[in-house]
């Protein structure tokens, strides 16, 4: 795992997203202890700048990593957002400005995750989260529609 986080931060933009991919699925419906020691060696600061890439592809990558961290039980949600409220919820609000749809999927998905925690889902509430989501579910160019938030 190590190994892996370490390649996250390499100047080949192909072995990067490899690496923020394979550890993506690395906490994708794993355990919380899994959760805890990738968090660990990756960082929520690492996340953040992964999810604040100029690269779209790492943006995904980072945000389906965030997502899956979110996903489960309520535990899961809730050490999140103990470790990194803060930073977790200026990075999802400032994606949903994502021209990249699939990036912004993962965004609103990761919101779905929070949503479903009853001590967070005031957080995804704000009118900056909601009005960010209602643009996209009413533009009629947009490839995110109220269909594909709630599937």
């Amino acid at each position: 795992m190590e190994k892996l986080v370490a390649l996250t931060h390499s100047m080949d933009l192909g072995l990067r997203i490899k690496c923020i991919w394979a550890l993506k699925n690395l906490v994708f419906r794993a355990d919380l202890d899994v959760k805890k020691a990738v968090m660990k060696a990756l960082t929520w600061d690492t996340l953040s700048n992964l999810i604040n890439e100029p690269d779209v592809h790492i943006q995904e990558q980072a945000l389906t990593i965030l997502r899956n961290l979110l996903h489960g039980e309520v535990k899961h949600v809730e050490f999140a957002m103990r470790s990194a409220e803060k930073k977790i919820m200026t990075d999802l609000t400032s994606r949903l400005s994502s021209h990249h749809p699939p990036a912004l999927l993962q965004a609103i998905y990761a919101l779905c995750n929070i949503a479903a925690s009853e001590e967070h889902k005031h957080l995804v509430m704000s009118p900056a989260i909601i009005n960010n989501i209602t643009v996209h579910m009413v533009c009629t160019g947009s490839q995110i529609t109220h269909r594909t938030v709630f599937l």
